[in-house]
C-alpha cells in the first residue's frame, strides 16, 4: 500500500517539496498501519514526477526506506536501478546480520538474553531485525536467480 504523492499534495493544496517534508507524517502513518495489519508499505517521501532527476528520486526513496517502506513504484525504467539499490540490503549489512544471528543464537544456547557483538548489545529486537535483513536478502537473491533463468531461456 502506498500514498499517491501527487494526489495527496493536490488535496493538501501544496507542491511536493524537494525534501518531502509534507509527506513525512502520512508516510510514517501509512507504514505504521500497514505493519500492524501485515500489509507491505511502499512509497516515496518526495515526488515521482521528476523522473530524470535520479539523485532527488534516490533521496526520496531513502527517506521512505528509513521510515519503513519496503519498496516503491516508479514511472521510468531508469528509476528501477535506484529503487533496487535503495531497497536491497547492502552486502555488508547482510553479513553483519548473519553475524548478529549467529552471536545471539550462540548466546541463547549459553542461556543469555543478550550478547556483545563488536562492542554493541544484541538482544531480541536486534536479533529479529537481523533476521528480517537476511530474509529480505534471500528473497531478492531468489528473485534475481529466477530473472536470470527467464532471461537465459528467452535468449
Amino acid at each position: 500500500m502506498s500514498i499517491g504523492v501527487e494526489d495527496y499534495c493536490l488535496e493538501l493544496g501544496v507542491e511536493p517539496s524537494a525534501d518531502g517534508i509534507e509527506l513525512m507524517y502520512p508516510v510514517a502513518h501509512l507504514v505504521t498501519v500497514c505493519k500492524v495489519v501485515g500489509v507491505q508499505p511502499t512509497g516515496l517521501v518526495g515526488s515521482i514526477a521528476g523522473f530524470r532527476d535520479l539523485a532527488t528520486f534516490e533521496q526520496a526513496a531513502q527517506r521512505a526506506r528509513q521510515l519503513g517502506c519496503e519498496g516503491a513504484g516508479c514511472i521510468h525504467p531508469d528509476q528501477v536501478t535506484v529503487l533496487n539499490r535503495v531497497f536491497t540490503p547492502d552486502p555488508a549489512k547482510v553479513e553483519h546480520a548473519r553475524r548478529v544471528v549467529e552471536a545471539f543464537e550462540e548466546g541463547v544456547r549459553r542461556g543469555t538474553a543478550s550478547v556483545n557483538l563488536d562492542g554493541r548489545m544484541v538482544d531480541v529486537p536486534v536479533y529479529k531485525r537481523a533476521q528480517v535483513v537476511l530474509a529480505r536478502a534471500r528473497v531478492i537473491e531468489e528473485t534475481e536467480r529466477r530473472k536470470a533463468q527467464a532471461l537465459a531461456r528467452s535468449a
